[in-house]
């Protein structure tokens, strides 16, 4: 069941889709980076693998929210080709005003619409 619903769905995407996802599965995150960010946020504990699995795994599938979001604004603001850095950072700031990225505070930045 579980491998018909693997066929169904990749026989649903486009070849652009399919390639998105292919890149997606493949990608992932550096572990060492990953320890040595959760290290510096907490220097009194060991990081366990486990963790770094699990944040990195994480990570990974909130960056993937934040690119498709990127590609709705995209779509929006009729742009074409690869994605901006303005539409990735139109991402992460809807996706903050609805609670679902955390809220970074940005000192002496100014907010509007770069591009």
């Amino acid at each position: 069941e579980r491998l018909q619903h693997m066929v169904d769905f990749l026989s649903a995407l486009n070849e652009e889709q399919e390639e998105r996802y292919v890149y997606y599965k493949r990608s992932r995150l550096d572990h060492g980076k990953v320890r040595r960010v959760m290290a510096a946020s907490a220097p009194d504990r060991v990081v366990q693998e486990d963790a770094v699995i699990v944040l990195a795994g994480s990570c990974k599938v909130f960056l993937g929210e934040v690119v498709e979001k990127a590609r709705d604004i995209q779509l929006v603001w009729k742009d074409t080709g690869p994605l901006k850095p303005c539409h990735l950072r139109e991402a992460f700031r809807q996706m903050e005003a609805q609670g679902r990225a955390p809220t970074v505070h940005r000192a002496g930045r100014k907010r509007g619409r770069r591009r």
